[in-house]
């Protein structure tokens, strides 16, 4: 396998390869990939040396037989009726539910301390008082959860149906433990 350090012919186009895979070009992954596994806690990919040699702008003869298989880990993650397949070390990922309710319990809870009586701040927001009721207490979330919760790195398995399907502890630290932070 040449050396890409002292080719940048062969630089550019591993360069030009990685781009266009994490463009998620469709065409390129139909054309590479021959062979995909998912295993338990691994996906496995074999690639067609062909094409791969035509891309570095190599022989096939000269790249390395071990550039054609590959594993890299997995795991399966759930978010409510949601479940992702994550490759690698998971990106944050905000809930957009669980942030925009957030997001509307700070704005009720300033309304309801600035004295606005709870049937209007409902009306206001297309609720009934019920709604802010339930709702309302995100707005009291200990703030490493609520930091969580706006950077994406709350576990997956806590949803906003989970926060309200029981009454939020007063106590920050009983709040980060029940929701694993």
């Amino acid at each position: 396998m040449p050396d890409l350090r002292a080719d940048s012919t062969h630089l550019r186009a591993v360069r030009n390869l990685m781009r266009d895979l994490t463009a998620r070009q469709a065409f390129m992954l139909r054309r590479l990939v021959v062979r995909g596994i998912v295993a338990q806690k691994e996906l496995r990919l074999r690639l067609d040396p062909a094409v791969l040699a035509d891309k570095l702008n190599l022989s096939v003869e000269k790249m390395s037989p071990d550039l054609g298989d590959f594993s890299v880990p997995i795991c399966l993650r759930r978010r409510g009726v949601e479940a992702k397949l994550v490759v690698g070390t998971p990106e944050p990922d905000p809930d957009p539910v669980l942030l925009r309710t957030l997001a509307d319990a700070h704005r009720w809870a300033t309304a309801l301390r600035d004295g606005t009586p709870i049937s209007d701040v409902a009306r206001e927001a297309g609720h009934d008082d019920v709604c802010i009721r339930t709702r309302g207490p995100l707005a009291f979330l200990s703030p490493k959860i609520q930091i969580a919760i706006r950077d994406g790195t709350l576990p997956p398995e806590v949803t906003l149906r989970r926060i309200l399907r029981h009454q939020i502890p007063l106590d920050w630290t009983q709040q980060d433990r029940l929701y694993g932070i």
